[in-house]
């Protein structure tokens, strides 16, 4: 069974309309029957998902989605979650009946909106279906003739498909690209908390430590209370520190100064979203006021514990940081956004489950909105003072608008660089 996390994997989306062929197609693409086909329109409600390893390729997600000419209150409902697809597609095939209409002419608009790159499929040519190549859009994109019933051309369709999916480097860029060489010692500081998955650590976490060997490097594994004790069983000291961001505090004063520091989810910022954005989305925070909206974005959904990262500490160390209450409001969930005109600051999750384009998609999404956004790791670093130093590794600098907190003189400098007093931990006062 193959074990390669689905975030990591292309993932490549059949559209069209009610029964263009779309669950056919990708029944015959796969090798069997996954999708069910029907002579009645409307079979696919839900968008269906199927592994599959595209030899020589590698291992590729294969979505079956509704017809984008559903109809009625329910398919209306259909469509955008077909349109939720297209946001996480690496690469679409793009199924036609006949001469493509404004259903397909729009669909291929916003296909070439979003930068995605696709391949034109006209199904059911055993019954006779021709359709003229290019249309308006394609910029000359040939298109694909196939039957699935008979399997004419879906080799082909396999080979044209590999031609034109994006490189695994764009798909799923290597974690600690550009941070470390071979032979480096990488120190991995993990918390075992109650968010911990029992009997495993969580998926950032294993794919670091793949790249680090990879990259012929070295790793050393231990808790954020053990940090001490396995520097002092070291011979030499680890040329980066990567730790979880709510560890982020206590492994900055435990660490000697000279080790680089960051974050899991820091890093998996810049492989996934906009590292040098989230960045400097920290600016707004000198700006907010009492009441301010803050929107936070959980991509999968989680039971929620005592002390939960979204709801309970990051509102924490803003009152910390602030002296007063932000508005929190949460998504958890790769459905469309809400508006969110009305935010002064968005926080993305680490996006751990979920690929890169969808991070992507929803970042263009924000800006477009006129809203900041930034992630956990960033925002955390710069909350608890330390993200001066976890940006280190990655050669990016505060933004001048911030205020970094000092530790050392237990003070904080403004905009301009002004000494502004360290106020008291037990009576925060609003400014």
């Amino acid at each position: 069974m193959n074990k390669t996390p689905s975030s990591i994997k292309p993932h490549i989306a059949v559209f069209g309309k009610r029964n263009a062929g779309k669950s056919s197609l990708i029944n015959a693409l796969v090798g069997r029957s996954v999708s069910i086909v029907s002579e009645k329109p409307g079979t696919t409600t839900d968008p269906v998902s199927q592994p599959y390893e595209l030899i020589p390729y590698g291992p590729v997600i294969f979505i079956d989605t509704a017809g984008i000419d559903d109809s009625g209150d329910l398919g209306r409902k259909r469509i955008e979650r077909t349109a939720d697809v297209l946001k996480k597609t690496d690469l679409a095939l793009l199924t036609l009946t006949g001469e493509p209409d404004d259903w397909e002419k729009n669909l291929l608009a916003s296909i070439n909106k979003l930068g995605i790159p696709f391949v034109v499929v006209v199904n059911k040519i055993d019954l006779g279906m021709k359709i003229p190549a290019p249309f308006p859009g394609t910029a000359g994109e040939e298109v694909m003739r196939v039957s699935a019933v008979t399997g004419e051309n879906i080799g082909a369709l396999r080979s044209r498909i590999i031609e034109r999916l994006p490189a695994r480097g764009q798909i799923a860029p290597e974690p600690l690209s550009g941070l470390v060489k071979p032979g480096d010692l990488v120190m991995l500081i993990i918390p075992i908390d109650l968010e911990a998955p029992a009997g495993r650590i969580i998926l950032p976490q294993v794919q670091v430590i793949r790249d680090v060997l990879d990259k012929d490097c070295m790793t050393i594994i231990c808790k954020e209370t053990d940090i001490a004790g396995t520097i002092g069983c070291l011979k030499r000291l680890p040329d980066l520190a990567i730790c979880d961001s709510q560890a982020v505090d206590v492994c900055f004063r435990s660490l000697p100064a000279e080790v680089k520091l960051t974050t899991f989810s820091m890093i998996f910022g810049r492989v996934k979203g906009d590292l040098a954005e989230y960045v400097r989305a920290v600016s707004v925070v000198g700006s907010l006021a009492p009441g301010d909206r803050v929107l936070v974005l959980e991509l999968c959904s989680h039971n929620v514990m005592k002390d939960d990262i979204g709801r309970e500490k990051l509102p924490r160390w803003f009152k910390k940081r602030l002296g007063f209450d932000l508005d929190f409001d949460y998504v958890c969930g790769a459905d469309a956004l809400p508006d969110i005109s009305g935010y002064r600051l968005v926080i993305q999750c680490g996006g751990c489950m979920v690929n890169r384009r969808l991070i992507q998609s929803r970042i263009n999404e924000i800006k477009n909105s006129g809203v900041m956004v930034t992630n956990y790791g960033v925002i955390i670093s710069y909350l608890n003072g330390v993200l001066e130093k976890t940006l280190e590794p990655f050669g990016l600098e505060m933004p001048v608008q911030a205020a970094p907190v000092s530790y050392e003189t237990g003070s904080r400098s403004d905009a301009a660089g002004k000494a502004v007093p360290k106020k008291p931990k037990n009576k925060p006062k609003a400014r």
